[in-house]
């Protein structure tokens, strides 16, 4: 049996009778996830320190630091990994923690992954439809709130405030992955609010860690005990239901 432990401390085991149980493998839990996962994108958040003082909730809605979400995405420190998301649409019931929301699901990590609060999940191989209302700037590009999702074929669609609407390839095209560049006189005036829908990778927040901090040791079927972090779990809900579009900045033009 092959254990990856949490510390290199080693213990003697205690002399007496077996105690009768079975142990917790997480490999065997880390191989499943492996194995039958799907692939996530797990990016390390921090609470926004631009606040007015220790221990003040006030924090600027058009703060820069964070685009005002109020965390800061740290992407350099940006991993992937294998994971499980369950019950994305829970029924409302009591559970041990309370009442479920319905936007709300489960994350199950394998045991080397540790997550904390906002942190931020994306999925890599799927791709959710995700609806947007952007303000029109003065200048031929606008800045998106996700990346689209490129891999599949859900189409893009746009509609002004005047109920005009706008067709990708003939009115815009998404350039540098993020923004939505206009191709020519036919646009949404400045100032004004339009709606666009596009595919994106489905992008959740960490609102609660379930199974933070589990430690065992592995006794019964090697010489020494053995510390080891059982796989973590975490409640997380859609990134959008809790932060809204921050600052955009203008680009240079670019190639098709």
């Amino acid at each position: 049996m092959t254990v990856k432990p949490s510390s290199i401390n080693r213990y003697p085991k205690r002399k007496g009778s077996k105690p009768g149980r079975v142990d917790l493998i997480p490999q065997e839990i880390d191989n499943l996830l492996d194995d039958q996962g799907i692939k996530l994108k797990i990016i390390p958040s921090l609470l926004c320190p631009n606040r007015d003082r220790l221990g003040s909730t006030n924090h600027a809605l058009d703060c820069q630091v964070c685009n005002g979400d109020e965390a800061v995405d740290v992407e350099s420190a940006c991993y992937e990994t294998f994971g499980v998301i369950q019950s994305i649409r829970h029924e409302k019931k009591l559970e041990v923690q309370g009442i479920w929301d319905e936007k709300d699901a489960v994350l199950t990590l394998q045991s080397p992954d540790r997550i904390y609060f906002w942190y931020k999940v994306v999925v890599v191989d799927f791709a959710s439809i995700y609806n947007e209302l952007v303000k029109r700037d003065d200048d031929d590009t606008d800045k998106l709130r996700y990346i689209p999702n490129r891999s599949c074929d859900t189409p893009f669609h746009l509609v002004g405030s005047d109920g005009e609407v706008y067709k990708a390839g003939v009115d815009f095209r998404v350039s540098q992955e993020q923004y939505i560049r206009w191709l020519g006189a036919k646009r949404p005036t400045t100032n004004s609010l339009y709606t666009v829908s596009y595919p994106v990778f489905p992008t959740f927040r960490v609102l609660e860690t379930l199974h933070e901090n589990r430690f065992y040791n592995i006794t019964s079927k090697l010489k020494e005990r053995v510390p080891v972090n059982l796989p973590q779990q975490a409640v997380i809900r859609w990134d959008y239901l809790a932060s809204r579009s921050g600052n955009r900045e203008k680009i240079d033009d670019e190639p098709q």
